[in-house]
């Protein structure tokens, strides 16, 4: 079971660095879910991606994904403004 944090709030056409949101460490596996009614992109990569990055994943209002052991860092973000559910996975 996994443990679940607070909601991370995206601000309007902001990337948040999830990691750094949460306090859970760079690199660990985590269960992320879209809680809003607008579409929400999600990018792996070290620093802070800008709104033309390619290779984003969008997440739709209640979809979850799971990202990679190991990654370099993880950052979501909303043309609107939103929030994301974020669960270490054990």
């Amino acid at each position: 079971m996994s443990n679940t944090l607070p909601n991370v709030i995206l601000p309007v056409r902001t990337p948040v660095n999830l990691y750094a949101a949460t306090g859970i460490a760079v690199g660990t596996k985590v269960r992320v879910q879209n809680i809003t009614s607008d579409i929400v992109r999600v990018h792996v990569g070290p620093t802070s991606p800008d709104m033309t990055t390619s290779g984003a994943s969008l997440m739709y209002p209640s979809q979850t994904g799971e990202n990679q052991t190991g990654d370099s860092g993880l950052w979501a973000w909303s043309v609107t403004g939103g929030a994301v559910q974020v669960a270490e996975v054990i």
